[in-house]
């Protein structure tokens, strides 16, 4: 199947370069560059997906998926100092690890890094209150900013 994917585009490639006057690739070429073409492109995608085994997180920390019938929150921050930014990135999951909804926010505010995760708290709450997200798991790297929270 891969090899007819590739095949195909490469006909219709063909098809254009015969249009605009360009080169006629003969029929037996123009399989033997779909051949080449897809054994690279294998190739290369093995070799990601080894250097992705490989590169696994230092820490060992994993996305855990949440209970069934539960959302998992996740969110972080990040700061652009020189530019005087914050980056918030926000995701739900439910217990099959499928994303429910994403939000990005890049904020113009000079702020520190415990400061900028609190703020993404705010945001991760108010945005599953906006998409009516209920039995929650809110999950933060930030544990000055979570034990602040329960404690207060």
């Amino acid at each position: 199947m891969e090899l007819f994917v590739v095949l195909a585009r490469k006909i219709w490639l063909r098809r254009n370069s015969v249009i605009y006057g360009e080169t006629f690739l003969h029929l037996t070429r123009l399989v033997q560059e779909a051949q080449t073409s897809l054994e690279e492109f294998q190739r290369v995608n093995n070799k990601a997906q080894c250097a992705a085994a490989n590169n696994s997180d230092p820490a060992g920390v994993l996305w855990n998926p949440p209970p069934h019938s539960m959302i998992k929150m996740n969110w972080d921050a990040g700061l652009n100092l020189k530019e005087g930014r914050v980056g918030l990135g926000l995701i739900a999951r439910d217990s099959n690890g499928t994303v429910l909804a994403t939000r990005s926010l890049s904020l113009a505010i000079q702020t520190e890094s415990t400061t900028a995760k609190a703020l993404a708290t705010v945001y991760a709450i108010t945005f599953c209150k906006e998409l009516g997200f209920d039995n929650i798991i809110y999950e933060s790297d930030s544990m000055q900013v979570i034990k602040t929270i329960v404690s207060e």
